[in-house]
């Protein structure tokens, strides 16, 4: 927690009164902001961001729009239990589908090219095959693909098959927060780093180095970082480092966002050309826990393996531009929400496990209904409630 000094406060703008202030301007604060306004025109609502829009990890990952979680279908439904595995699939599927209906597509940059789960070792491939099988049956339209086609099309080498599917998408992360941002209607304060939030017993009070907002009630979406504001949730929320880099621009080679070995590597050609590839934090664990945003140069060295090793057919990576983002885990890789009792009315939401372009626009909208009591969303409810780790923590 952080203080104001006696000047500092005395220097501040004039406080500011709202219905909902929201703390994190990160897909899930947006996107809330977002719904809240859908729902109810009049609520007036602050959202709060201590840097700018899209700061954190949401404007620092490679702009994936992908179905289910991080991991395949066949290991959700192992992991998770068929229920929790199809539930997953069709919010992330929502999400996508809610993106495309409500956000400009040539704003964001949109590509719906659809998207690769590519196997690295025979024993994923065997799951992507089950995972073939069980959307089929389901009725989603994925197709796999033999190494052969593969090769052929993505000029990759040394994987096992893929599996395709066609509703993913990729999209500019920083360009959908701002548009998100831009149309909730909401007051948007950047440059505001929340000190501190207490309730005197009627409202809510927020402290920032610029102002004190009063607030009905509050919603923080700090995500990796709700534990320096909110401790008490350090046992939910852990945060783990991801580092990713950028090549100059290419000729057009990648025609899909390629997920690959579990989602430990992740790679895509944007628009202008440039190759975004991250991952590699698996063979990094110990040193990849924590807030410390740098990158490492014997990550970076282990990307720009995974390159020549899968890729050696593309142009050569000449990389332009590294860095790193802390994204937010939890102990059984589900995203949480929860009240908070010290704010009434008033919640949290965090842990989106790398996966957060994938959940949180419709993970925004699902905030808003139950700030406003909809009945509605009660198995998602549910399923995302931290009371659900009660037996884990």
């Amino acid at each position: 927690m952080m203080t104001t000094s006696f000047w500092q406060q005395s220097d501040q703008a004039a406080p500011i009164e709202c219905d909902i202030a929201i703390i994190g301007g990160g897909i899930i604060g947006t996107s809330t902001a977002y719904w809240l306004k859908q729902l109810d025109p009049s609520c007036n609502v602050v959202l709060l961001e201590a840097h700018s829009i899209g700061f954190g990890a949401s404007g620092r990952n490679a702009g994936f729009l992908l179905q289910g979680t991080s991991s395949n279908y066949a290991t959700d439904k192992q992991t998770f239990g068929d229920e929790i595995a199809k539930a997953l699939w069709s919010f992330t599927q929502e999400n996508r589908d809610l993106v495309g209906e409500h956000i400009n597509a040539a704003s964001i940059h949109l590509g719906e090219s659809g998207s690769l789960i590519v196997s690295g070792t025979q024993s994923e491939h065997e799951a992507l095959k089950q995972s073939a099988e069980f959307l089929h049956k389901e009725g989603v339209p994925v197709e796999l693909w033999d190494i052969n086609r593969l090769e052929a099309t993505c000029k990759a080498k040394g994987f096992y098959g893929a599996l395709f599917v066609t509703s993913g998408a990729s999209m500019n992360p920083i360009k959908l927060l701002q548009e998100i941002s831009g149309g909730s209607g909401a007051k948007i304060l950047e440059h505001h780093p929340v000190l501190d939030v207490t309730h005197n017993g009627e409202h809510c009070h927020i402290s920032t180095p610029q102002r004190q907002i009063r607030a009905e009630r509050v919603f923080i979406a700090l995500n990796a970082y709700l534990p320096r504001l909110l401790p008490s949730t350090s046992n939910y929320v852990h945060p783990i480092r991801a580092q990713m880099l950028a090549s100059s621009r290419q000729a057009s080679w990648l025609p899909a966002p390629v997920y690959s070995h579990e989602g430990y590597y992740y790679i895509r050609q944007a628009p202008d050309g440039s190759i975004l590839l991250g991952g590699a934090r698996h063979l990094f664990k110990k040193e990849e826990v924590g807030y410390d945003d740098a990158t490492t140069p014997h990550l970076q060295e282990a990307l720009e393996q995974y390159y020549r090793t899968h890729f050696s057919e593309a142009p050569p990576l000449k990389v332009a531009k590294r860095w790193s983002g802390t994204m937010a885990f939890t102990p059984d890789g589900l995203p949480l929400f929860s009240e908070i009792e010290s704010l009434p009315g008033s919640f949290w939401a965090a842990g989106f496990n790398g996966h957060g372009m994938g959940y949180g626009f419709r993970f925004g909208k699902l905030m808003a209904n139950i700030f406003n009591n909809k009945d509605v969303d009660s198995y998602y409810r549910n399923l995302f409630h931290k009371s659900r780790l009660r037996s884990i923590i």
